[in-house]
């Protein structure tokens, strides 16, 4: 190496520097100053030879830190854990905000449905001087019993066009029962505005043949999930004032708005209609021989609500977990299919199997948490919490829930709503 070499290169970047290189450049201006600071010589060949010296052990060196490197291309197991763990914990923080979006939009679509059969109740109440009856039946009949024939309409029927179903109410054959064949198609057919998003058992229909006591109501009745506030003794009941029967509706501790063959006006409401429920959500059934939640069908459960307080009754109160609290057809049944009263409580969705034949008890659900959505005689619409006050209940001293549900019981109170 010559003095030519060094004062050619100095200063200067010839190609790709390695880390050798920029070792050796260290240690070399490490060098140039020790040697000028101590010895004051120039320096020429002595620190070129210095030079070549230490460039071949430190390219060993360089070549095996160059040999490590190049082996540590991709993540190590350790690494790609960490990696995983992270992005695991990530989707686990975020999953249930996304969860909660998507329930809030869905229970704002539901309160929109509520609002939407509230105006058609009001529609209706205007031109006919009252609210539609929750059931239509033939005079004299017993609407708790599994009697189709004997079903006219129910009170969504008679909305239709007041809530843009003009077509769909003339489809309905005038004088013959929804469950009667030639109402077929048109009991089949789904309305968006009666399907609550969050119920995931609205997709499948009714089909009453696979039912032990429903045979005779016939397939392919479309699903629904509100429920006319019919009243808080049972339907159909004949033994005691406690139904709707002329005695149990002027009852009014049972009086609701909607009954069967009759319902109430505006002005009727004495307890206020901004505190007065007119419609409240109900679920679908869990089989397809359940028949909750069935919007063309005027049943206890499919789409109104007797005995559902805290005063007569045990459906009481929103979302009530009693294991026999609703009493509708083919109970014996929905316990065999689901795997015993047990499992069919734990849904939510208890009944009682002594109710033979018999559909007239069916409380206000919903699969929303915490509470369901209902719809006032005002038209206004309310959360109800899960934690309202439903008992203790008597004639004396009324719940708040109950007092939400009686349309005369003069017992209004100060009912602060959500």
């Amino acid at each position: 190496m010559t003095d030519e070499w060094f004062y050619q290169h100095q200063g200067r970047v010839h190609g790709p520097v390695s880390v050798q290189d920029l070792r050796i450049a260290i240690w070399l201006g490490f060098a140039l100053r020790t040697d000028l600071v101590r010895h004051r010589v120039n320096f020429g060949w002595a620190a070129a030879e210095s030079f070549a010296e230490l460039r071949a052990p430190l390219q060993r060196d360089g070549d095996e830190d160059m040999t490590n490197s190049t082996r540590k291309t991709g993540f190590t197991l350790v690494e790609l854990l960490v990696v995983i763990a992270i992005i695991a914990t990530l989707i686990g923080l975020l999953l249930p905000a996304v969860q909660s979006a998507r329930e809030s939009a869905r229970r704002i679509q539901c309160k929109n449905n509520l609002k939407q059969l509230a105006i058609g109740v009001l529609g209706y109440n205007e031109v006919s001087r009252r609210l539609p009856p929750a059931i239509v039946g033939v005079e004299g009949s017993n609407p708790a019993f599994s009697e189709p024939s004997t079903r006219l309409r129910n009170w969504v029927v008679a909305i239709l066009p007041f809530i843009e179903q003009a077509d769909l109410y003339t489809a309905f054959t005038p004088g013959l029962s929804p469950a009667d064949p030639a109402n077929r198609r048109a009991r089949a057919t789904s309305i968006p505005t009666m399907l609550c998003p969050t119920d995931s058992y609205n997709r499948q229909p009714f089909m009453g043949t696979q039912g032990d006591e429903s045979k005779g109501f016939g397939d392919d009745w479309a699903r629904g999930n509100y429920g006319a506030n019919s009243s808080l003794g049972y339907c159909g009941e004949i033994v005691s004032p406690f139904g709707s029967t002329p005695d149990g509706w002027a009852n009014p501790m049972l009086r609701g708005v909607m009954g069967f063959n009759k319902s109430v006006s505006l002005r009727d409401v004495a307890d206020g209609t901004t505190k007065t429920v007119m419609l409240a959500e109900l679920r679908s059934g869990v089989t397809p021989y359940d028949a909750r939640g069935v919007w063309a069908l005027g049943n206890a459960g499919s789409s109104s609500l007797w005995a559902h307080g805290g005063f007569h009754g045990d459906a009481y109160g929103p979302n009530c977990r009693e294991p026999l609290a609703d009493d509708v057809m083919n109970c014996p049944q929905l316990w065999r299919g689901v795997g015993g009263m047990a499992q069919l409580a734990s849904m939510n969705m208890g009944c009682w199997d002594g109710s033979t034949n018999q559909t007239k008890q069916a409380g206000s659900r919903s699969m929303h948490r915490d509470g369901l959505c209902s719809s006032f005689m005002d038209g206004s619409v309310h959360w109800l919490s899960d934690f309202i006050e439903v008992l203790p209940s008597s004639s004396n001293q009324l719940s708040v829930w109950d007092r939400l549900m009686l349309s005369m019981d003069g017992q209004a109170g100060n009912v602060v709503l959500p």
